[in-house]
């Protein structure tokens, strides 16, 4: 009983600095006079990779993991520029609740990525 109370704690913990980076990142968009619609994109990114993240607390300890993460972090915001700079240029406002299928949808690929490759990792 004793691990499971420490786990939600640091969960929590996780969960809660999530938050505040989000609350961060919004407000820097804002002050360097970015459209809303990079809201959506900040949400969605730390809800997605956030999400997964917590998914699997065994890996933590796991370089190959963090790797792993790191290599489609860097894949979703090539992917996130091209989208929301490029594609939706002309688009100001991107709803976060809008974006939150996308986000679901990222966040099912990257677990299917993750639990291939760490099981092929072991």
């Amino acid at each position: 009983m004793r691990a499971k109370q420490k786990g939600n704690w640091v969960e929590n913990l996780i969960v809660s600095a999530m938050a505040l980076l989000a609350l961060g990142l919004v407000i820097t968009t804002d002050r360097l006079g970015l459209p809303e619609k990079w809201h959506a994109a900040v949400v969605g990114t730390l809800v997605t990779f956030g999400g997964v993240g917590l998914c699997f607390p065994r890996f933590w300890r796991r370089p190959f993991f963090w790797l792993l993460m790191a290599a489609c972090f860097a894949v979703h915001c090539l992917v996130l520029v091209l989208l929301f700079a490029v594609i939706l240029s002309n688009v100001k406002v991107v709803g976060t609740f809008a974006w939150y299928p996308v986000a679901f949808a990222e966040g099912l690929m990257l677990l299917g990525i993750v639990t291939k490759f760490t099981r092929k990792s072991n």
